[in-house]
């Protein structure tokens, strides 16, 4: 006697229950991301020398949200 019974679908790649509604995924920022806001930062504060791990960290910390 054969089993009729259905198979489980697969889940896509992404997808985390819910209705079909795929999660956002969280990505790092790039280096040349924080370079670039890290330069930013820099200017905005008057391009003032010295500050540069304290600008990336600051940059770093702002892409990615934490």
């Amino acid at each position: 006697m054969k089993n009729h019974s259905k198979k489980p679908s697969k889940t896509p790649a992404g997808h985390v229950g819910g209705k079909g509604k795929e999660q956002p995924q969280h990505r790092d920022p790039t280096e040349d991301q924080i370079r670039a806001r890290a330069h930013e930062i820099y200017l905005k504060r008057g391009a003032g020398q010295g500050h540069d791990w304290d600008d990336w960290i600051a940059a770093e910390r702002e892409l990615r949200g934490s």
